[in-house]
């Protein structure tokens, strides 16, 4: 599959441009005003958190802009970009239940836009958002799934140097767990990560980011080996 040509926001500032996504995800939703505005303060407010090193704004738009350029294979895109937005919504490192909390949010916010309870939209949302927990285990996921869960993962092939970056980025959201415990746990992710066949789901994400990311894999596992044997 192609790439698509991003669209022309790209002279906005990361704000602007994260609600001009927002506003064309909601386009549509039986929404009030006043609804849309705090659900929308809300999610700029939680991923501009000082503690999110990695899980933040930035992530969101890079999801977004990667969705424009690479997101040939998807065919709800509204589905994709609510769950962009609300699958980290609840993020605390090491809880087991950030996938089902952001999940629930992301329903809880659909039912009031008329859109969640007994409807296809939300629970295509929340079921996307948990998927995330498990990405690679995900249980029979559709193109839509398949897409957004390589949007989450595209840092994995990223160039080197924004590779590094993200790596460290995770260290710092886990500053409290000691070094080896971390080492340690970061060595299994990689390597289970490693051992996978194939690290994307897409076509478009297979040719753009697969060589890369098992090149960055290869190179933190050596990375994290060395700080191990220290």
């Amino acid at each position: 599959m192609g790439t698509r040509k991003r669209g022309g926001i790209k002279h906005l500032a990361m704000e602007d441009r994260l609600h001009l996504h927002w506003e064309k995800a909601i386009e549509g939703l039986s929404l009030p005003s006043d609804v849309s505005g705090r659900v929308w303060k809300e999610i700029l407010s939680t991923y501009r958190q000082p503690e999110r090193h990695y899980h933040n704004t930035d992530h969101l738009i890079r999801m977004l802009e990667d969705l424009e350029q690479y997101g040939t294979e998807g065919d709800d895109y509204r589905s994709i970009r609510l769950s962009i937005f609300f699958h980290d919504l609840v993020y605390v490192p090491g809880r087991t239940d950030n996938e089902t909390l952001s999940a629930e949010a992301a329903y809880s916010f659909l039912q009031v836009a008329g859109a969640g309870a007994g409807t296809a939209l939300g629970r295509r949302v929340a079921d996307m958002i948990e998927q995330t927990a498990h990405h690679h285990a995900a249980v029979h996921p559709g193109a839509d799934t398949m897409l957004f869960l390589d949007l989450d993962l595209a840092i994995l092939g990223a160039p080197r140097e924004r590779y590094k970056a993200y790596s460290e980025a995770i260290r710092k959201e886990y500053h409290s767990v000691p070094d080896e415990l971390f080492l340690t746990g970061r060595l299994g992710f990689i390597e289970r990560l490693e051992a996978l066949p194939v690290l994307y789901f897409t076509d478009a994400f297979r040719q753009n980011f697969e060589e890369k990311a098992k090149a960055n894999l290869g190179w933190e596992r050596i990375a994290l080996l060395q700080l191990l044997s220290k």
